[in-house]
């Protein structure tokens, strides 16, 4: 699976997140691992409990609004479940429509600790865009 690269910036009391990738599907699965990256340490999973794996399908009126709805349900789930995801993979994406899969672990105080609370994912400024060498989306967190 092809990967991309992020970067953290400050935004006021919030955090931003800039991504680049060579594809729209590379752009989604990497938002979601530097997500994770920012709100659990990393390392922390592990491979000896057996994965379970949970689908996913969003449909949005366009890519920024699909981003935050993705981004928004990965936490929501890891909130209101406690998970922790070990991979992710999207699966099909289009311009209004996502379907991926999430392995995750059970949250083990004991081996998983929390760097950052993220109360939420926002709209402001949030941006998915294609370029010459790939795509690049910008989206801030409400830390």
């Amino acid at each position: 699976m092809e990967s991309g690269t992020w970067t953290w910036f400050d935004h006021t009391a919030d955090v931003g997140l800039e991504v680049s990738a060579p594809s729209l599907e590379a752009l989604f699965s990497t938002s979601a691992m530097a997500l994770f990256d920012l709100l659990i340490e990393t390392g922390a999973t592990t491979e000896d409990q057996t994965p379970n794996e949970h689908a996913i399908t969003l449909h949005a009126a366009n890519p920024p609004e699909l981003l935050v709805r993705w981004l928004s349900e990965l936490l929501y789930l890891h909130e209101t479940a406690d998970l922790v995801f070990r991979r992710l993979q999207v699966t099909h994406l289009s311009d209004d429509h996502l379907i991926g899969v999430v392995i995750w672990e059970p949250f083990d105080r004991a081996r998983h600790r929390i760097k950052r609370e993220i109360k939420g994912v926002t709209y402001h400024q949030v941006s998915v865009v294609e370029e010459p060498a790939g795509w690049r989306a910008r989206v801030i967190l409400d830390v």
